[in-house]
């Protein structure tokens, strides 16, 4: 009870005990796992992008295929590449934050280095917290979407 009046808490003096530790270090094989299969992905996805982008660019019969003009087919193949970058700009940091949460947190339990497992700690705070504030966009595109149909609908 002492500790309260003093304004301070015990969780500030908490250390780490060896099942806390495995924990740790069970969630940093899987965050580096997830974080390789995603730096996999998102380099295919950007490949495949422009793969495909060029093959529109190449052969703009194939964009009569899919109803677009001969003369669409490069602004088809613009506009491709430029969602791919966009898309992969935006889920690059997330991958990016697990991998080095791993890192730091793998060096910070071995060598029990108590500024590394603050830093990892912040990585995995980053990635939620960017996951947090992309939901909030997305539900106010949906919240926009939904108001914009009432208003519609009313007006007809």
């Amino acid at each position: 009870m002492e500790n309260y009046n003093r304004g301070e808490s015990d969780i500030f003096r908490m250390e780490i005990d060896e099942y806390s530790k495995v924990t740790f270090l069970e969630m940093v094989r899987w965050t580096k796992f997830l974080s390789i299969i995603g730096f996999i992905f998102l380099g295919l996805m950007v490949f495949g992008c422009f793969s495909m982008a060029f093959a529109v660019a190449a052969f703009p019969s194939m964009a009569g295929m899919s109803g677009l003009s001969n003369s669409m087919a490069g602004l088809g193949a613009v506009g491709m590449v430029l969602m791919a970058l966009v898309f992969a700009g935006m889920t690059y940091y997330p991958i990016y934050g697990l991998l080095r949460y791993s890192s730091c947190m793998k060096k910070a339990m071995n060598t029990n280095n108590k500024d590394l497992f603050h830093k990892a700690i912040k990585y995995l705070k980053n990635v939620f917290k960017y996951y947090g504030i992309c939901m909030i966009i997305v539900l106010g595109f949906y919240g926009v979407a939904i108001f914009a149909g009432l208003i519609g609908a009313l007006i007809k």
